[in-house]
């Protein structure tokens, strides 16, 4: 029996080495050699404003005018879809023109478009809604950034604000011991806080856009040793008749003058 397999086993091996001596040999052609080839493939990143932002909220802005001194807005977006304009043509008359509706976002997922008859494409940015032309694009020049609305990060009311600049003065601590503050009351329509030394408080007035007064202010009399502004503070509060957010910046004016008062939430 084992002679048997060592004969097969041979002839096996024999058969095997004569088809290798039969394989035709092809002269000429090389066999290629394979290199490793990489494929970069480009990432496209699909996130438009509409979904990587958040756009919802209460935006605030003074755009030009033609026949006025300015169009002073406020636009709320909504989650569901819907806004609220409020435009009031300041110089030219008190009423607010407001308008309601649904609004939605182009293909691109970057601009909004409000069903309000007349009006433009917006541009949604990082806290800004940016008012377009006739052709869609950006307006050019001095002008230029007056058509960009700022959201509001902050309440005007229910905040409690610190002075961090007045009539373009920084508040430094030589400047001052005490930084003033600043907190409008809703519910009492009620202003009150510390003047850099008495306390002070009186009622206000606003339209919940840009109107801004403060009345009947009062302080007490203690005496004030050190450093202080409270007599620039009150007289300088006493002028104010606008205001404007920007981010979380509060900033009280009076007409088209400049700014005379910058606060910034007092930090908790």
């Amino acid at each position: 029996m084992k002679k048997g397999v060592v004969v097969l086993g041979a002839f096996l091996a024999f058969v095997m080495i004569k088809c290798e001596g039969n394989k035709p040999e092809v002269e000429g052609i090389v066999e290629p050699e394979l290199e490793a080839v990489v494929v970069e493939q480009e990432v496209v990143d699909h996130h438009t404003s509409e979904d990587a932002l958040d756009w919802a909220g209460t935006y605030y802005g003074s755009r030009p005018c033609a026949d006025c001194e300015a169009v002073e807005t406020k636009l709320t977006l909504s989650q569901d879809k819907a806004f609220t304009l409020v435009e009031k043509y300041k110089g030219k008359s008190e009423e607010e023109v407001i308008r309601t509706g649904k609004f939605s976002f182009d293909s691109t997922g970057m601009h909004v478009m409000m069903d309000a008859e007349g009006m433009p494409r917006l541009k949604v940015g990082e806290n800004t809604l940016i008012f377009l032309d006739q052709e869609g694009q950006q307006v050019k020049g001095d002008l230029a950034e007056r058509y960009t609305l700022h959201k509001a990060g902050v309440s005007l009311t229910q905040t409690e604000w610190k002075l961090v600049e007045i009539k373009g003065q920084p508040v430094t601590d030589s400047l001052t011991n005490l930084v003033p503050t600043l907190f409008l009351d809703t519910l009492n329509q009620r202003v009150s806080g510390n003047a850099s030394c008495n306390q002070y408080s009186g009622s206000f007035t606003t339209n919940n856009m840009f109107f801004l007064h403060f009345n009947e202010m009062i302080a007490t009399k203690k005496g004030c040793l050190g450093a202080n502004i409270e007599q620039l503070f009150l007289s300088t509060l006493s002028k104010v008749d606008n205001y404007i957010i920007t981010g979380n910046t509060l900033s009280l004016n009076k007409g088209k003058m400049a700014t005379l008062m910058r606060f910034v939430p007092v930090e908790k």
